[in-house]
């Protein structure tokens, strides 16, 4: 079920980003809404102690998956990047503690409580411009049950997060 999560987070995630423009720093910074194509690919999977088949099954499912996806971002959307980044299936499900879309930096922390799971620490620190972004993501979770004789098994996954603006939304 968690890795179902991850999967559907990565989906998410690849689904709902913009990018900011760094053109003229004087300026307030803004999301330039249209047609983006946003991806998430996780590189890394560490799961200190845990047995090797586990191991192995979650790097052939996660690690060089790479999750990429066209949106549609909306003026209204673009407001929020934040809340369009992450978690916008269901919003009550993520709280995000420190959200920095400013100054072509780009820093996220929050966490994410998948149904039948434990919580998921989420970072994501990167920088953008109008019509990219490129950032690290890091993921924190226990998975109960997972570890050696049943034990609580920590993950650590780490990947990128990048987006690119392909032009204005298409028409529906």
């Amino acid at each position: 079920m968690t890795r179902f999560f991850i999967i559907a987070f990565l989906a998410t995630a690849s689904g709902s980003a913009a990018g900011l423009d760094l053109q003229a720093p004087s300026r307030p910074i803004a999301i330039q809404p249209g047609q983006w194509e946003i991806a998430t690919e996780i590189n890394t999977v560490e799961a200190p102690g845990a047995p090797e088949a586990f191991l192995q099954s979650m790097r052939s499912s996660l690690v060089n998956q790479r999750q990429t996806r066209s949106q549609c971002i909306t003026p209204e959307q673009a407001r929020d990047p934040t809340r369009n980044l992450m978690g916008n299936e269901d919003p009550a499900r993520c709280d995000f503690g420190e959200t920095v879309w400013t100054g072509g930096d780009i820093r996220v922390r929050g966490t994410c409580r998948p149904p039948e799971s434990s919580a998921i620490q989420v970072s994501v620190e990167g920088t953008y411009s109008a019509q990219r972004f490129d950032a690290r993501l890091s993921m924190n979770m226990e998975l109960p049950g997972s570890g050696e004789a049943g034990m609580v098994q920590q993950v650590h996954l780490q990947g990128r997060f990048t987006g690119r603006r392909t032009g204005d939304c298409r028409s529906q």
